[in-house]
């Protein structure tokens, strides 16, 4: 393969990439503005009652390193990080109090086939509908700002729609960003999502 079909190749990454990162930041801005609103009422963002959100699966996302090609400032990244689709899973529960911000948790685990790796994740879910986010982070930060959000409405087999916007990772000296390879980055349309009332 020439060097101009490589560079073409990561060149359309990229821009694919900044697009839907622009999709992205506006989805979370409006999330962001009605989450602030709540938090203004000291409630949990977006949640009007108690509820156990379990989300799992596995899915093909795609990992773009930081810096490819060395548009942006730093160095760029090593020869073994490069530009993949990767298999992620997922299997994470939360729990949310509307009247605790403080009370909605998030654990469990997230699996980067492509790093052979599997780490312990904690966070916070908000909802809208039947709609929910999870905001996942480790404890080594090596997964920062890690966005599952499942798609409206729930179905209770394993065919819902589960999103990842962006998931920042640190993994082995390799950094980059995250997202679904799906349409509307879609990681999967086969995962599970649970919703136990708990009032």
């Amino acid at each position: 393969m020439s060097h101009h079909r490589i560079a073409l190749i990561f060149g359309l990454l990229i821009l694919s990439t900044m697009a839907g990162i622009a999709r992205a930041q506006n989805e979370t801005e409006k999330r962001e503005q009605l989450e602030e609103q709540q938090m203004m009422e000291g409630k949990n963002p977006l949640l009007s009652h108690r509820v156990q959100v379990a989300f799992s699966g596995s899915g093909s996302a795609t990992f773009t390193p930081r810096n490819v090609g060395g548009a942006m400032g730093g160095p760029t990244p090593g020869p073994n990080c490069t530009p993949a689709v990767t298999q992620v899973g997922f299997n994470v529960q939360c729990l949310s109090d509307p009247e605790s911000k403080s009370a909605s948790t998030c654990r469990g685990t997230l699996s980067l086939f492509g790093f052979n790796e599997t780490r312990n994740v904690v966070g916070e879910v908000t909802g809208l509908g039947d709609a929910y986010t999870m905001k996942l982070n480790s404890a080594d930060d090596e997964i920062q700002g890690c966005d599952l959000s499942n798609v409206a409405p729930v179905s209770t087999s394993l065919g819902n729609v589960i999103t990842m916007y962006g998931c920042g990772v640190n993994i082995a000296g390799c950094a980059g960003e995250l997202v679904g390879s799906g349409g509307d980055r879609a990681l999967t349309s086969s995962g599970s999502v649970i919703l136990t009332p708990s009032d």
